[in-house]
């Protein structure tokens, strides 16, 4: 496991967002199954115009 710090653009409306995440998008690490590297939040976030996220 690791952290991945990202920023928000501040150009992002206010409002409600679902963040999704994609690990290996490049293909890099071999795997059996590919299908399983994107997972999306099940709530919705408020989002202000900054918002730092630790991952």
């Amino acid at each position: 496991m690791r952290t991945q710090e990202v920023v928000i653009p501040a150009a992002l409306l206010a409002g409600d967002w679902r963040f999704i995440v994609a690990v290996d998008s490049r293909l890099d690490i071999s795997e059996t199954v590919e299908i399983n590297n994107v997972t999306s939040a099940i709530n919705l976030s408020q989002a202000p115009t900054e918002l730092r996220l630790s991952l």
